[in-house]
Order: structure tokens, then C-alpha cells, then sequence
């Protein structure tokens, strides 16, 4: 860790952190906030995207942070950044496309909703940080089967509820067909 952290220190005094753009607010999120606020020299959150503004508030709140800029759009969440205003939106692609974000943070604990955000941040270059539980042990293996499987599993997830399928079912078929696999073989 003292090479990591003699690199963010770096960063910091260069004036330079790694800008983190964080989607999900919930007590997750909240602490992730202030843990970063408080002891990640070198790293700053810049944007949080939430359902609703109001926990995005809070989080920077708690964490000590200037009250946060509600961005509507990519031209505002740019602004917002380059003043070094703290920003929120309840629209997570902002984030996913903003080139001053270097990484997303994903907790929202949801399974769909941030599988969207994840390869919507894949698809843009981003760096993913996953604290999401939920979504590693469904999509996991799925991913580190095949890259582009993640991808590819948003709109075959929107597929399968469309057929009443669940989510688990949905990355359990991906991951078989990726290593050549059918569903009956997966289950014996």
C-alpha cells in the first residue's frame, strides 16, 4: 500500500486526484463518500448520480464536502467539475460520459439497474470500482468468462425479463454458452 499511497500523495500535491464519478447513495455509498473525503488523499469524488438528488446531497454532506451542484447535464456536470464544485444528477450516464471522470464507483445494490451502469462505464473507457455485492455474484463469473459477455448480458437481460426470466438464470445461460456449456449441463 505505501506505493499507492506515495502515488496518490503525489497526485494531491500536483493537484491532480483521481476524479471518481459514484452511482448509488444509500449508507454504502455514504460511507464510501467520507472515506474518501477523509483519508484518500489523491482522490476526490466529483459527481454522485442517485435516484433521487436528495441522498446524493447527503452523502456529500456527511462527508464534510461544499453543498453539491444538481447538474441536468453533461456541459453543467463539466462545469461543475472544472470549479471544483461537488455535483449530483439523477441521471447516471452524465457520469459514464464525462471524459474529466476517470473512474465510476458503483453501489447501488441493485442488480439490473447496475448492470447497466457497469457496461455502460465499460463502453466508455471507465475504470469500474464494484461494491455491489449483488451484482458480483451474479454477473462475476459471467465477466471474467468473456469481456464483452457483460455487455452483451444487458440487452439479453432485458430479453429475458421481457420472458419473465431472473437475472441469475440470465448470467448462469451466458457464462454456459461462453464455455460452451447448455443450461442442463450447468445444473447436474
Amino acid at each position: 500500500m505505501i506505493i499507492v499511497d506515495k502515488a496518490l500523495e503525489k497526485r494531491a500535491a500536483a493537484g491532480h486526484p483521481i476524479r471518481v464519478g459514484m452511482v448509488g447513495a444509500g449508507f454504502m455509498g455514504r460511507g464510501i463518500a467520507l472515506q474518501i473525503a477523509t483519508a484518500a488523499p489523491g482522490i476526490r469524488v466529483v459527481a454522485i448520480a442517485n435516484r433521487h438528488l436528495e441522498p446524493a446531497r447527503r452523502a456529500y454532506v456527511e462527508a464534510g464536502q461544499p453543498a453539491p451542484r444538481p447538474v441536468e447535464t453533461q456541459h453543467g456536470l463539466s462545469a461543475a467539475i472544472a470549479r471544483g464544485e461537488p455535483a449530483i444528477t439523477e441521471d447516471w450516464r452524465l457520469l459514464i460520459e464525462a471524459e474529466e471522470i476517470e473512474a465510476i464507483l458503483e453501489v447501488t445494490g441493485s442488480i439490473d439497474y447496475a448492470a447497466d451502469v457497469v457496461a455502460g462505464a465499460i463502453t466508455h473507457g471507465k475504470h469500474v470500482l464494484l461494491m455491489n455485492a449483488e451484482l458480483d455474484g451474479t454477473e462475476g463469473l459471467a465477466g471474467e468468462a468473456s469481456p464483452q459477455l457483460i455487455g452483451d448480458d444487458v440487452q439479453r437481460q432485458r430479453d429475458a425479463r421481457s420472458q419473465g426470466c431472473g437475472a441469475r438464470d440470465l448470467f448462469q445461460r451466458s457464462l454456459g454458452e461462453s464455455r460452451g456449456y447448455s443450461g442442463q449441463q450447468q445444473r447436474q
